[in-house]
C-alpha cells in the first residue's frame, strides 16, 4: 500500500474511535434513571405521621450499611411504611396484598391504569364514632 492510503485508513479509523469513545463515554450507566426513582414512605410513630420520598440509590445504600432496606424517618427515626401516590389525586394510599395496588384509589376513586370507564365516585370519609378520638 502507498502511503496516501495508510494515512487516509489512519484517519478514518481515528474518527471512527473518536465518534464511539464520544458516543459511549458519554451515555448515563444502564440503571441510573431506576436508582434516581423515588418511593414514598410514612412514618410508623403514630405521633409523628411524617410522610417522606426515599431514591432506589439511598434504600441501596441503607441495605449495604444496616442490611435493611427500610429507611428511618427523617424526624424522629422510627422506620417507616412504604404508601403509594396516586398519579390523579396525590393522595397516599397503603400497598394491597403483598405491594399491588388497588384497582382504585380509596381517596379520588380514578382507575390506576387510567380507564376512565373505570372510575368510581369519590370515597366518603368514614363517620367518626363518637368518644373515640
Amino acid at each position: 500500500m502507498n502511503n496516501a492510503v495508510k494515512i487516509a485508513l489512519i484517519v478514518v479509523l481515528l474518527g471512527a474511535a473518536a465518534f464511539f469513545v464520544f458516543r459511549f463515554a458519554n451515555q448515563a450507566a444502564p440503571g441510573d434513571a431506576v436508582m434516581e426513582q423515588e418511593t414514598v414512605w410514612r412514618c410508623s410513630n403514630a405521633e409523628c405521621k411524617n410522610v417522606y420520598r426515599v431514591k432506589r440509590s439511598e434504600r441501596a445504600k441503607l441495605q449495604a450499611d444496616t442490611g435493611s432496606t427500610i429507611p428511618p424517618c427523617p424526624k424522629c427515626s422510627r422506620l417507616g411504611t412504604e404508601a403509594y401516590e396516586c398519579q390523579f389525586c396525590k393522595g397516599l394510599f397503603d400497598p394491597v396484598g403483598h405491594g399491588s395496588f388497588p384497582s382504585n384509589c380509596p381517596n379520588c376513586g380514578k382507575n390506576l391504569a387510567g380507564d376512565s370507564s373505570k372510575d368510581l365516585p369519590k370515597p366518603k370519609p368514614a363517620p367518626k364514632t363518637p368518644g373515640h378520638g
